[in-house]
């Protein structure tokens, strides 16, 4: 539905526009008025998506017209009637950002192109609209307008004439806002590229859009974003459609983003009614797919089909607190054969299970505590367990990796006592001090060692206990976070020379390793970074 507002001295040509408005099919609610006094009357009550107005009338002219009434509703469509003697007022018209004027006599052709054009760029805006209203409801904002009139409309606040309130019909915008524009059953579709948000790319409105509008049509759908740059949540309406519908979006979504992303997950909901409720819904889709996100590969995941949660998660505490047990016994017997041991068998049995990644986190959690009571680091540490997990769980894309990382720790069992007190947080904070300042430079594990004069082996114990990494994936980690500020700050230097600033030799490796940090290329962060931002 769009609402005209026609204003034109000229019986004749107002019968004309509102002849060819109706002719061109649009679903419309048309308002008249034969001079701009009646036109701004009616602006009252009547919120237009597009007015069309001749320049010259009684009263108020087609220009003041359009001035209030932008005043009051800043995204209105305006189309101005001319004569040939009415370009004195072209410049300011423009100045009015009129979006068409038509000449006198009327080709009703040229005028049925410039309806077209502008219900599309309705269409757009009212979809804008709806959007940043669903946005504030997925955030829990709340509602935007105040105390309803009989329950139903607000008092307006905004003069048209600068003079008394007066009530009129809601504006797009304000039922937007409200949720008012709504009706009918819809779908939630959440999107969450990466596993952390702190260690995930951005995910714009552009790319999801495209894929889902590549084959030239456009499924009802809104995309709105939630707090965190690397999610998208989508509102499907299912009017006329099946869920399973819904499903199949999702499928070529996950195809497509995969390609550049190196972690997506999406989750569907069920079918749903109430969108005052949305922010409580985005929630639950949340937290679910949180707990259902894997380590090793991307899915789309079906919040109707719900496993018996109480069950697992009883299963799932015992476990852990037998994991911790064991852990507790073999890292104070300094037990390394042990502790290969269990840790590759635990790595099968979370495999076997299909455990997610948050419950990874909860047995790295245990794992990490455990080794650091038992090393007497205390309060002392580098960074906390939360982090050093969340870091390994991000930069491990396999089970196998993960073994592989934590298999490492057996070395710090076998190390030294010497090796293991309080002066190891000293050297481990200077190591990491000598990186940041060579940043630039290509260090060898060796040239490390040397500046400090210890061994290289006892660096890697250090960097296994105190960062979960190697010295030289964690040197290469500060680079990433030092290229990801060049690619945030110098918006027109090319990738391979920020690649060769940091010391990289081949911008192919270093595109992998940023991809496996950021979870995309730096070429597709870039892209991503500067369509959030426009």
């Amino acid at each position: 539905m769009y609402r005209f507002l026609v204003a034109e001295d000229s019986k004749v040509i107002l019968r004309d526009i509102v002849h060819l408005i109706k002719e061109s099919g649009y679903e419309a609610e048309i308002e008249t008025a034969y001079d701009g006094e009646t036109a701004l009357d009616i602006l009252r009550y009547f919120a237009p998506d597009i007015i069309v107005t001749d320049i010259k009338m009684p009263m108020v002219d087609g220009l003041t017209l359009i001035q209030r009434a932008k005043a009051v509703y800043p995204g209105v469509k305006c189309v101005i009637v001319s004569g040939y003697g009415d370009f004195i007022f072209t410049h300011e018209a423009l100045m009015l950002q009129v979006d068409d004027y038509v000449m006198k006599p009327i080709d009703g052709e040229e005028f049925r192109e410039i309806l077209r054009k502008l219900t599309k760029e309705a269409d757009c805006r009212r979809v804008q609209m709806e959007e940043a209203a669903l946005q504030r409801m997925v955030n829990g904002e709340g509602a935007a307008l105040q105390k309803h009139v009989n329950g139903e409309e607000p008092a307006l606040q905004k003069h048209v004439n600068g003079e008394n309130p007066a009530l009129r019909k809601l504006t797009y915008a304000e039922r937007a806002s409200d949720g008012k524009f709504w009706s009918g059953s819809y779908m939630l579709v959440l999107i969450r590229a990466g596993l952390f948000y702190q260690y995930a790319a951005p995910l714009s409105k552009e790319m999801v859009n495209g894929i889902l509008e590549r084959d030239g049509s456009k499924p009802e759908f809104w995309t709105v974003n939630t707090r965190w740059s690397n999610e998208k949540i989508l509102v499907f309406g299912l009017e006329g459609r099946r869920r399973e519908y819904v499903l199949q979006q999702s499928a070529v979504l996950l195809s497509e983003l995969k390609k550049e992303y190196r972690r997506v997950n999406i989750i569907c909901s069920g079918e749903l009614k109430d969108i005052g409720q949305l922010h409580a819904q985005y929630n639950r889709l949340s937290v679910s797919l949180g707990r259902k996100a894997m380590l090793d590969e991307s899915r789309i995941y079906d919040d109707e089909r719900q496993p018996d949660g109480r069950q697992m998660y009883i299963r799932q505490k015992e476990e852990i607190e037998v994991f911790r047990r064991k852990m507790e016994k073999i890292l104070k017997s300094k037990a390394v054969a042990d502790y290969r041991m269990e840790i590759h068998k635990n790595i099968l049995h979370w495999g076997e299970m299909g455990y997610s990644v948050t419950v990874l986190r909860k047995f790295l959690l245990v794992l990490l505590d455990e080794m650091f009571t038992v090393a007497g680091i205390g309060s002392g540490w580098i960074e906390e367990p939360g982090t050093m997990a969340d870091k390994m769980l991000n930069e491990c894309g396999k089970l196998e990796e993960l073994e592989e990382c934590l298999q490492g720790y057996g070395e710090f069992l076998a190390a030294g006592k010497e090796e293991k007190g309080g002066i190891s947080i000293d050297v481990a904070q200077k190591l990491t001090e000598y990186m940041q300042s060579n940043l630039y430079k290509n260090l060898s594990l060796q040239e490390i060692a040397d500046n400090f004069n210890i061994s290289s082996s006892y660096i890697c114990r250090i960097f296994k206990v105190y960062y979960s990494d190697t010295p030289i994936s964690y040197y290469n980690r500060l680079k990433i976070e030092e290229a990801k500020k060049m690619l945030d700050e110098y918006r027109n230097m090319r990738v391979k020379d920020v690649a060769e600033l940091l010391g990289f030799s081949d911008q192919y490796y270093f595109s992998k390793v940023f991809k496996q940090q950021y979870g995309v290329s730096p070429l597709v962060y870039r892209t991503q970074m500067q369509e959030g931002e426009g």
